[in-house]
């Protein structure tokens, strides 16, 4: 029998209206960042794209729905996630820590939506780097950050098992190792299921270029 964490096992709870939701969020964010930064052209008739972490099956699908739309092309979306018992029965999904070197790719598109909350600090760069590492020559990595994360109100109670991000030291080590990077801090405004009012999500994406 398989046995889901905590966390992924609240994700399968949620229903397919607050997934559709969470996508919504993440493609409007991800259109924000390309028109700040540009959209990339690239050569080849499908969009080659790596995914780091999925918190539920229901993503991987509307990930690569999402990234179609966007790009306005096929796409071939590969999901990497430490564990993979909540992605049975989604193709190509690969059990690997994104804090090792990468196999597969090169890949066009590496996306990281909210991962680094869930990694260890010491391995926060590492996943970073690496995606960098895995990306085909002109190709981007998008690598989001809630604000909570890195500039927590007072009063948040992060999720159990989660680490704070040190964006500073992300950013020199980045530096450091002459990454170049963007900051686009994207700012949503919408009304989530179930709800009569607006909410606003706040995230920092950093933007790797190749």
């Amino acid at each position: 029998m398989t046995m889901l964490s905590a966390y992924h096992e609240l994700y399968q709870g949620r229903s397919d209206e607050e997934i559709d939701f969470r996508i919504k969020v993440k493609e409007l964010g991800l259109r924000q960042v390309l028109a700040v930064v540009g959209v990339p052209e690239f050569v080849l008739p499908t969009l080659r794209v790596a995914v780091f972490g999925c918190g539920d099956r229901r993503f991987v699908a509307r990930h690569r729905q999402m990234f179609e739309s966007i790009f306005s092309k096929p796409a071939e979306v590969t999901t990497f996630d430490v564990t993979t018992e909540h992605l049975q029965g989604e193709a190509d999904v690969i059990q690997h820590d994104v804090a090792l070197p990468v196999p597969g790719g090169p890949f066009d598109i590496v996306y990281a939506d909210v991962l680094a909350r869930f990694l260890d600090p010491a391995k926060q760069y590492s996943m970073m780097k690496n995606a960098y590492d895995v990306l085909a020559p002109g190709g981007m990595a998008i690598v989001t950050f809630a604000k909570e994360d890195f500039d927590p109100p007072p009063d948040y109670e992060p999720i159990p098992g989660t680490s704070r991000v040190d964006m500073n030291a992300l950013q020199f080590e980045l530096a450091g190792n002459k990454i170049e990077f963007l900051e686009v801090p994207v700012t949503l405004e919408l009304v989530p299921p179930k709800k009569d009012h607006k909410i606003t999500i706040e995230d920092l994406v950093l933007v790797l270029k190749k």
